[in-house]
């Protein structure tokens, strides 16, 4: 799928009234894949699979936009991504799963910096072709607390990823977003299917992940972060 069309699949189409767009790019060549966690600390301790986290998928894909939207409570990074075959796609899912089943907590280097040591829980789905996770972090120190979130979904051989944080609970991109991406790629793939055969029939890498509890607590709600710094003072 060209960067041509990824571009319509940005959030930018359903959620311009919201937020303003501060930066994009886009490209019909390969990058590096995937959002990592690195736009908000710095990885010093924990559980080791927690530190994929904070580094690139290991597959490339071949076409990508991106964009970066805030608002004045809440701001958010997307990417969306064509991958030259539906195994390479599966295999980034496959990546995620991995780090669902297997990150709990870490310790991170904020970028206002505080270290702070974040509970991991995951929320994920398969549903025929299509793998979603979300994944939540929750943090405390005696000054802040600390939440930011990131969406990974790939329907066939296209992801979409967001990371975000919000001082709003409401403000949750996500779902809108990822139906304006399902939209664009369905819409492309109807006129311009991808061959079948060879390496795209292989099955998925992605186990679906019903939950990775770290704690007792329930799932993160969307409590107050701040862009980049992802902090507030504790009630």
């Amino acid at each position: 799928m060209p960067a041509s069309v990824l571009e319509t699949s940005l959030a930018t189409k359903v959620l311009a009234k919201s937020y303003s767009a501060d930066f994009s790019d886009s490209g019909d060549y390969s990058t590096t894949g995937g959002l990592d966690i690195s736009l908000v600390g710095e990885y010093v301790s924990g559980d080791r699979s927690c530190i994929t986290m904070f580094n690139a998928h290991t597959p490339s894909p071949e076409a990508f936009a991106d964009v970066s939207m805030s608002n004045k409570s809440a701001w958010f990074e997307e990417v969306a991504e064509s991958y030259p075959t539906v195994a390479e796609a599966r295999d980034v899912m496959a990546e995620n799963a991995a780090q669902a089943k297997t990150c709990h907590t870490f310790t991170m280097r904020s970028t206002d910096g505080e270290v702070v040591t974040f509970r991991h829980t995951v929320t994920a789905a398969k549903h025929g072709d299509v793998d979603l996770f979300l994944h939540h972090f929750n943090g405390e120190t005696t000054k802040y607390l600390y939440e930011f979130h990131l969406f990974e979904g790939r329907v066939e051989g296209e992801l979409m990823n967001i990371l975000w944080a919000s001082t709003n609970f409401r403000a949750d991109p996500s779902k809108a977003a990822w139906t304006q991406f399902q939209k664009v790629v369905n819409q492309y793939r109807k006129d311009h299917p991808r061959r079948s055969g060879g390496s795209d029939d292989s099955g998925s890498g992605a186990s679906p992940v019903t939950a990775v509890p770290t704690s007792p607590t329930p799932l993160a709600r969307h409590t107050s972060t701040r862009h980049l710094e992802l902090g507030r003072a504790p009630r």
